[in-house]
């Protein structure tokens, strides 16, 4: 799309395009999660010439490959806690199992 005035539609796509973003300080540490995303998709289709008559399409899949986000440390710990069925980490990244050795049970 170009500029009506001419002025400067090149340069500001230039800079658009650099990929530079303005700087965020994080207000806390963060860590990388990565866990495997099972993903459920509804398609209902509704037939116009006939209101009451609608259609409905489940699928369910796993994605290939595992997903990995960055989420704030703190958040982490306390999903880490809430839900040690479910969620792990093996290597002790966050030193929680080293942390859970130190103090002692009663």
């Amino acid at each position: 799309m170009g500029n009506a005035g001419g002025s400067g539609g090149a340069a500001d796509a230039a800079v658009n395009a650099s990929g530079s973003m303005p700087l965020h300080k994080p207000k806390s540490a963060s860590v990388l999660v990565q866990f495997t995303l099972d993903v459920r998709v509804v398609a209902r289709v509704g037939n116009r010439m006939r209101p009451g008559r609608t259609g409905t399409a489940v699928r369910e899949l796993t994605l290939p490959r595992p997903v990995v986000i960055r989420m704030p440390e703190p958040v982490v710990r306390r999903m880490l806690a809430a839900q040690q069925d479910r969620l792990q980490d093996p290597d002790d990244h966050l030193g929680l199992r080293k942390a859970a050795a130190a103090t002692p049970s009663d």
